[in-house]
């Protein structure tokens, strides 16, 4: 039985289930400092209730973890297999006019700087280059955010869409943009949209969130720029578009290294062969092999 959501590892604390396998694909106990709808004096006593989840769930369970930072919440070693996407074969070359966000959108991920940085490239390109955001607002802040700069005409809004149809609306863009601001949860995870965009053939645009600044930086696919700053921002994509040559050699060099490093193709093997390890103990050697199959792993069914 595997499951990712802390909440669930903590409703079945009582069914005694021998078989629970805990997916981690969070720190959930800095997820709360982000979450707006906590009241501020319950974050403090959530995200202990959280650790003390963790400590039941690594005694009881086998954890699988889906960043190599998330090793050191816990005790024991815990296999890692890396949060990643599919990557296609070939990449079709990044174009010079839509600069896309993808994913569900909230403040914290950089909704205010999506927006300036719109205003800022509807300005100085007179709408040549336009904010393109894939996937509906999280709270009715952001809501209300981005319906302004529907209005204003400063973003492009696509709303939710399915993956499927999402990511192949990557394709031919400027550059790919994850504007995520400096809070606890984010320090110790990779965005996936990253490694999407890179899959994808765009040079990418990230906040110097560590892991995100290291892996773009390592594979020369794109720019970093500082938090909350839509100038810079809107610079580094006015620079992009007027240099073809430039987000062309940045987009293959993502996808090179996307296909390298971070292809689900290939490292869903990994997966599927622990998880099948860990069935066969629990079934006992005396049962039948189970037969691995294909597995889709969280990061291709996000909400996009």
């Amino acid at each position: 039985m595997l499951v990712h959501d802390p909440e669930i590892v903590a409703a079945a604390a009582g069914l005694r289930l021998d078989n629970l396998v805990w997916d981690v694909h969070e720190d959930t106990a800095a997820a709360i400092e982000a979450k707006p709808w906590v009241p501020a004096r319950a974050r403090a006593p959530l995200a202990r209730a959280a650790r003390a989840i963790e400590r039941h769930a690594e005694r009881r369970h086998e954890l699988i973890l889906a960043e190599y930072a998330y090793a050191d919440r816990f005790e024991r070693e815990h296999v890692v297999v890396p949060n990643t996407v599919r990557v296609p074969a070939t990449a079709a070359a990044p174009g010079g006019s839509r600069a896309v966000y993808l994913g569900s959108l909230t403040m914290a991920r950089g909704a205010a700087t999506l927006l300036q940085t719109g205003r800022l490239l509807t300005v100085a390109t007179r709408g040549d280059v336009k904010v393109e955001i894939i996937g509906g607002a999280r709270d009715t802040r952001t809501a209300d955010t981005l319906d302004w700069g529907v209005k204003c005409g400063h973003v492009v809004h696509h709303g939710f869409v399915p993956s499927a149809r999402a990511l192949p609306m990557l394709d031919g863009a400027l550059a790919g943009l994850s504007l995520l601001e400096d809070r606890p949860n984010y320090r110790h995870s990779m965005p996936t949209k990253v490694i999407e965009y890179m899959a994808h053939g765009l040079p990418v645009i990230t906040t110097p969130l560590p892991l995100a600044a290291d892996l773009v930086e390592r594979s020369g696919c794109g720019v970093v720029v500082p938090f909350d700053d839509a100038e810079a921002t809107a610079a580094a994509l006015i620079e992009l578009a007027r240099d073809p040559e430039r987000r062309a050699a940045l987009g293959r060099a993502g996808h090179a290294y996307a296909r390298e490093h971070h292809d689900w193709n290939v490292i869903g093997r990994d997966f599927v062969r622990h998880v099948t390890d860990l069935a066969q103990r629990h079934r006992g050697a005396h049962e039948p092999a189970l037969r691995p199959s294909t597995y889709a792993h969280p990061a291709t069914h996000q909400q996009h």
